[in-house]
């Protein structure tokens, strides 16, 4: 008898555990559209001890994760390379001009992802 009550508690604190780190995880993950895609791109920058790696694209925008540190620098470089230059920030907003052509402008936007990671969204005219 003492045997099952000892299983049944254990049981209980797993379950409680199990909850508790759901609880606080969840909201963190849940906050882009594309946990799943966001979590593989982590994986990736970490394994393969990348700077940048794409998780998402589509006809509007290509999705970009990279670690908070030095995030913004690859990410310019990146653009450099296309022909943009970096003209200012507004908040999470970063104004780039053409440097190729006169009045063309693109607005890149990031979002902080836990305190290690940033997600980039990047209009696909960049390319």
């Amino acid at each position: 008898m003492n045997k099952k009550l000892w299983i049944i508690v254990i049981i209980a604190v797993l379950i409680l555990f199990t909850l508790l780190v759901t609880s606080y995880a969840y909201p963190k993950l849940m906050q882009e559209d594309n946990p799943k895609q966001v979590i593989e791109g982590i994986i990736q920058l970490n394994l393969k001890n990348l700077e940048l790696y794409e998780y998402d694209s589509n006809t509007i925008s290509k999705q970009y994760i990279t670690r908070s540190t030095d995030g913004f620098d690859v990410i310019k470089m990146m653009l450099e390379d296309e022909g943009w230059i970096f003209n200012e920030q507004f908040g999470s907003g970063y104004l780039f001009e053409s440097s190729v052509k006169t009045e063309e402008n693109i607005t890149i936007s990031s979002v902080q992802f836990t305190r290690y990671f940033k997600l980039w969204l990047i209009p696909q005219t960049a390319f």
